[in-house]
């Protein structure tokens, strides 16, 4: 792990956050490949694995969420994969949720407290709350799109590159390349042009 983005910090700070970051790599029982820029704390759980491509930063200074936050990465089956780009960063208090699949493109920009999930994790019937994972389906974000702070992105979602998702937007259908999208539930606002 490399510590050198929270240098201005206090010493007493430093230590604080390098020994967060270090107990959740404790409690961390997930498989990550790659080398992750971890500056803020993460758990990784769950059967599967985190693919991070090169220049991936997970935690923003000075951002909310900094020092009391974490950010979450679940894989829940053995065969579920969290792929991350390049150069992607990833604010706090991020959750990914995957049963399947999530993509996440390279130059990618996610905002705070975020969330990403790619299935029901319950059934909708009343019976059928409890031990029924419900329905599931991959998630692919583009490349360079810009996910707004505290935007939910739900099962078989796909976001098209360079498109940007509102802030607090729900993500249920796709989003072509190239617009911006926001609301409850998420449509295309305008298209970007692209010089």
């Amino acid at each position: 792990m490399d510590f050198k983005n929270v240098a201005n910090i206090s010493k007493a700070g430093c230590l604080y956050l390098q020994a967060r970051i270090w107990l959740y790599s404790l409690l961390s029982t997930g498989a990550v490949s790659g080398e992750p820029y971890i500056i803020h704390p993460c758990i990784f759980t769950g059967a599967g694995r985190v693919a991070c491509g090169q220049n991936v930063k997970l935690g923003v200074w000075p951002s909310p969420h900094y020092w009391s936050g974490n950010s979450h990465f679940d894989t829940r089956s053995e065969n579920a994969l969290i792929e991350i780009g390049n150069n992607v960063t990833i604010n706090n208090n991020f959750t990914a949720i995957c049963l399947d699949k999530i993509i996440i493109g390279d130059d990618t920009l996610i905002g705070i407290n975020v969330s990403i999930m790619d299935f029901d994790a319950h059934g909708v019937q009343p019976h059928a709350r409890r031990g029924n994972k419900g329905k599931f389906g991959q998630i692919s974000i583009g490349r360079n799109c810009w996910i707004g702070s505290n935007a939910s992105i739900l099962k078989g979602v796909s976001i098209g590159d360079n498109s940007v998702i509102g802030l607090g937007s729900v993500v249920v259908d796709n989003i072509p390349a190239n617009v911006v999208a926001a609301g409850n539930p998420c449509k295309v606002v305008r298209e970007i042009s692209i010089d």
